[in-house]
């Protein structure tokens, strides 16, 4: 079984990369990437 140890260090690990994720998501979001124009 799973210890309670591991939970919690599965619980934090989970909860980082999901705080970064909306973060570089937010970050996209609000600075788009300039479209380069070719003529």
């Amino acid at each position: 079984m799973i210890t309670d140890t591991q939970l919690g260090t599965l619980t934090n690990f989970l909860g980082v990369t999901i705080f970064v994720l909306v973060i570089v998501y937010h970050y996209i979001v609000a600075n788009p990437p300039k479209a380069v124009k070719t003529d």
